[in-house]
């Protein structure tokens, strides 16, 4: 049903060109694309991972949406917060309480969150769009069901991303408007 793809968080000049662009082009107020960078060279994670899981989650900075379970989703990669409040300093990672405000108001510290979280959701996938699903929902779960539905969404905008970064090679031109296919855009 998929195509192994491996991971590999090797980006070329190429790859980090076209992130540029893109947060050239990109509102002030949701600089996803520029943040995305950051902590791509922060936490070692290849940039085309966590713009699939933007684009998936499809939040906004300063949003959040309600879970069925009464739960919280925050900011542009919709970060549980009810969950990895509890969860990020079981893995190692101490996070003041009053920081959650930022995560939810400032699009770069969103994204860090996210990074932490896919870079341990990561760790017992083979490949790059199990790694990339498991953010949302772990593949070694009883129900499967949400994690198929995510990997399939992943694999078509991680398909689109790379299609994207092939024109970008020929042209040196961006479609700023891909992030609207999937996700919220200005």
């Amino acid at each position: 049903m998929f195509a192994d793809i491996p991971i590999d968080h090797t980006m070329t000049q190429n790859q980090v060109s076209y992130f540029e662009q893109i947060a050239a082009k990109e509102s002030s107020r949701e600089p996803i694309a520029n943040c995305i960078l950051k902590v791509s060279n922060v936490l070692n994670i290849h940039a085309n991972y966590l713009y699939s899981i933007s684009m998936a989650e499809g939040g906004r900075t300063g949003k959040y949406s309600k879970n069925a379970d009464g739960t919280h989703d925050i900011g542009v990669m919709q970060i549980n917060y009810e969950r990895w409040a509890v969860d990020l300093p079981r893995i190692g990672y101490a996070v003041d309480p009053s920081y959650w405000r930022k995560v939810l108001k400032n699009t770069c510290s969103n994204v860090l969150v996210a990074g932490i979280i896919y870079r341990h959701r990561a760790k017992p996938a083979n490949d790059a769009l199990t790694a990339m699903a498991n953010y949302h929902w772990y593949s070694s779960v009883k129900n499967k069901a949400p994690h198929i539905r995510y990997k399939k969404r992943i694999a078509r905008i991680y398909k689109d991303i790379s299609a994207d970064q092939k024109s970008f090679e020929k042209t040196g031109k961006v479609n700023i408007k891909l992030r609207c296919k999937y996700a919220y855009c200005e």
